[in-house]
């Protein structure tokens, strides 16, 4: 029986009085990679940033499934969210090596100075992603690429349980995209759930286990071998009418 990591119900998302997304019924499945696709505007950054409870929605519920004895809050900090590399000011003057420890704040407050575990974990996530030698280069002085494996650095530095990554793989290098997806199928392998929003269609059946289509509200979902048609792709891009 499939079991989900995150359950989405007549969730609607309003940015001034229009609609972004209109009554959303999703579920990701525990332990696997979920591609979301679509087109530009179909609402697929909205939605992660709904499940991240970043954006407030006009209606709907959002369940995530976590231990039941942890709170709201606490259910949030395994959740470990990669954005788009755009959204990001590169200009912020941190080391690679700040930017991955960043992400056990989680673990030992804000106020608190980081302990020896958690130095070695933020500099084996650096070596894990193979940027060791850039332990205390700026990034801004890192390639777009380089940058994404630190991000992911940082993510994987907060252990958490549930990933969500906004495109990690548009625009960069092929090697850098080979040592994500390995490094994402791995922690899949160790029964973390990972959620991409994904824009190139020619790897989705290569790199992913489900998928979600949307464009506004969900066109399907389900495994890559019983969604990702034709069909449900010319629905989604307005090929033909939805």
């Amino acid at each position: 029986m499939k079991e989900s990591i995150v359950d989405i119900k007549d969730l609607t998302v309003t940015y001034d009085v229009k609609p972004v997304l209109w009554d959303i019924d999703v579920s990701f499945e525990k332990g696997k990679l979920t591609a979301i696709i679509g087109p530009n505007g179909a609402g697929k950054s909205t939605l992660i940033k709904s499940i991240l409870n970043i954006v407030k929605p006009v209606s709907g519920e959002i369940s995530i499934n976590l231990d039941s004895n942890l709170t709201l809050k606490e259910k949030y900090k395994k959740i470990a969210y990669v954005p788009q590399s755009g959204s990001v000011d590169w200009d912020f003057p941190a080391t690679v090596y700040d930017v991955v420890l960043m992400g056990r704040y989680g673990h030992i407050g804000w106020f608190k100075r980081p302990s020896d575990i958690d130095k070695k974990i933020a500099h084996q996530m650096i070596e894990k992603v193979g940027m060791k030698d850039y332990t205390k280069r700026q990034i801004a002085q890192l390639s777009g690429g380089q940058q994404q494996r630190v991000f992911l650095a940082r993510a994987l530095a907060q252990e958490a349980d549930i990933y969500i990554l906004d495109e990690p793989l548009k625009g960069i290098d092929a090697q850098t995209e080979s040592i994500l997806i390995n490094l994402l199928k791995g922690l899949k392998n160790n029964g973390k759930s990972i959620i991409i929003i994904h824009h190139n269609l020619d790897t989705i059946e290569e790199y992913f286990d489900n998928i979600v289509i949307i464009n506004k509200h969900i066109i399907a979902d389900g495994p890559i071998s019983e969604v990702f048609t034709k069909e449900n792709l010319d629905r989604a891009y307005r090929k033909v009418g939805v």
